[in-house]
């Protein structure tokens, strides 16, 4: 396209007037193609613009700017003028030049004419801390906002250890750039400090409060320098209940504010206060003078805030107990996401240690070597998230009931990923004859990576995990359900009897529990009705050059995942839960 084609473009569109075009051309930093100097018509007004065209605009579109100083504080306008057109942006992109510049153009007009007309206001608190972002003046400050919706103290420090002692050959503008503050961290909680690597820094004071105004408070204008009237206001919904006085004499305050809007929106907004001098009327805090007011742009630690990044709805799978038997490569992974579900109870169940053969296809590596497994998956959790409650049993699940260390009327749910049908089978005897009202999953892998199976027992439901095992004509007992066909050596051993072991890859691992945590949601749901066997092939290469063979279930499932509800299958002549 040149210079001519565009022309005739922007003469086509009717909101466009006083053009001029230049080639090639730099406008804040940017290089363009082309660079047009135009009006646009709103409704509001007639609106001076320049509209950059890159080179690559198929990928990054069109940059819209005006001239923010003749307008008023509006959403959508970046502070080097330039529009934010965000309904365009991740869109599929039509390679129609004119059809994707006059979107662009209806965009910006409707974003200018909204904002003068206050049609749009919402966005402002919807886009609350980017406005903050946008000042010249803010500094950052990474927050774990309390649990507990109230009035009261919180700590910050630096993020960054500072040394004031200057360097050989230091410039004085490298000087101060390295030991100027940029970034804060805050929390209520003395642990998070610890669990944020902060503990060694010096703590100073501040003030957290939580209000929610009968009229909405939106961003400071970030043209302007923020006054002590835009703060008092925000202080005139707190009430201060601070009873040491003495609290707020402090060289610098910290104060962070969550309000939440009568827009149903929450905003976090921070400030420093710089040599501040309070005054208290009643139970109103009044920030009467202040040397230097210093914005702060809020970056959420806290679990719920973070949560919201990763759900569709509110954590269904929080605040339960979980109890995991078997912390190898299946626990490892499941372990992982059950926490990263927002899951914090969790008692873990293993007898063994983390030996070098495991690392390969389990969560941890060498930094865990030669600890309990279960106490090796605890440290990693709190290492790596917060709030959790974690509890540990070195000990085998059969040793831990009979010690009364576990009682499985305890947890909401119960998960037995040992892969261990003896285990699992006896798991399901005790279940079911003591009449355990809590849900199991039982969870494993099949032999060099040929498949997963996740099965869910509740004994209010028809069938146990017995009822998958029935006898051939010579009385030998297998799964009915397993896809490996019976009757074969498929355990190896590098150092005899006591080193032997399945084969199978992490990969298969992370799928079947990944399998647990699709049906683990369902059920937290009540999308689940019966008792069921969810099972997926895998890869059958290895498996048929080890020349094994498959069982009828596999050779006779057409599709890769099924799911068996034992409605249909149960064993009514079951030993465990038989009717005859």
């Amino acid at each position: 396209m040149d210079s001519n084609q565009l022309r005739d473009i922007l003469l086509d569109n009717k909101y466009i007037s006083d053009v001029m075009i230049e080639e090639n051309a730099s406008f804040k930093k940017t290089e363009y193609k082309f660079l047009i100097s135009c009006s646009l018509s709103t409704n509001s007004k007639l609106i001076p613009v320049k509209i950059g065209l890159p080179l690559n605009w198929e990928i990054s579109l069109i940059d819209i700017y005006c001239e923010i100083d003749k307008l008023p504080f509006i959403p959508h306008v970046e502070k080097n003028g330039k529009l934010c057109l965000f309904d365009l942006e991740g869109a599929l992109i039509d390679w129609n030049f004119e059809g994707v510049f006059n979107q662009c153009i209806d965009k910006a007009i409707k974003i200018l004419d909204d904002g003068i007309n206050g049609k749009n206001k919402r966005d402002l608190l919807e886009e609350f801390n980017s406005y903050i972002y946008n000042r010249d003046d803010y500094k950052n400050i990474d927050v774990a906002i309390p649990k507990e919706k109230k009035n009261q103290k919180i700590s910050y420090c630096t993020k960054n250890k500072i040394s004031k002692v200057r360097k050989k050959n230091e410039t004085d503008a490298e000087y101060l750039k390295r030991t100027t503050i940029t970034s804060y961290f805050a929390s209520t909680l003395s642990s998070d400090f610890d669990l944020w690597g902060y503990r060694d820094r010096t703590q100073f004071n501040g003030l957290y409060f939580f209000i929610a105004p009968n009229k909405a408070i939106y961003p400071p204008d970030f043209r302007k320098s923020i006054d002590l009237s835009y703060l008092n206001n925000i202080l005139s919904y707190c009430s201060f209940n601070i009873k040491d006085k003495r609290y707020l004499k402090t060289k610098d305050m910290l104060f962070i504010f969550e309000i939440k809007q009568p827009e149903e929106i929450n905003n976090v907004i921070g400030f420093l206060i710089e040599n501040g001098e309070y005054d208290i009327e009643f139970d109103k805090l009044k920030i009467s003078n202040a040397d230097r007011i210093i914005p702060l742009s809020v970056n959420r630690l806290d679990k719920s805030y973070l949560m919201n990044r990763t759900s569709f709805d509110k954590n269904i799978l929080a605040n339960k107990k979980y109890l995991l038997i078997g912390c190898g490569s299946i626990g490892g992974y499941t372990f992982s996401n059950l926490i990263k579900s927002g899951v914090e109870d969790i008692t873990l169940v293993d007898s063994d240690h983390l030996n070098a053969e495991n690392i390969y296809r389990h969560l941890l590596g060498i930094e865990y070597l030669y600890n309990y497994k279960a106490e090796a998956l605890r440290i990693y959790g709190e290492k790596n998230l917060q709030n959790l409650n974690i509890k540990t049993v070195d000990n085998k699940i059969e040793d831990a009931i009979e010690d009364c260390s576990i009682e499985f009327e305890d947890y909401d749910y119960i998960i037995s990923a040992t892969g261990n049908e003896i285990l699992n089978r006896w798991l399901n005897k005790y279940i079911v004859t003591n009449k355990i009202q809590t849900p199991v999953f039982y969870l494993w892998n099949e032999p060099l990576d040929i498949g997963s199976h996740v099965a869910f027992f509740d004994i209010n439901y028809k069938g146990c995990y017995e009822c998958m095992f029935t006898r051939d004509d010579g009385g030998n007992l297998y799964n009915s359900l397993a896809y490996t066909q019976k009757g074969q050596v498929i355990a190896k051993s590098n150092s005899g009897c006591q080193g032997s072991f399945i084969s199978y890859g992490s990969l298969i691992s992370i799928k079947t529990s990944l399998m647990f945590m699709d049906l683990l949601k369902k059920h937290a749901l009540n999308r689940i009705h019966s008792n069921l066997i969810f099972s997926s092939k895998g890869d059958d290469y290895y498996f048929k050059l080890a020349g094994l063979n498959f069982s009828k279930r596999f050779v006779s499932q057409k599709s890769d995942s099924e799911i068996i509800e034992f409605d249909n299958i149960y064993n009514k002549t079951c030993s465990i839960c038989g009717e005859l």
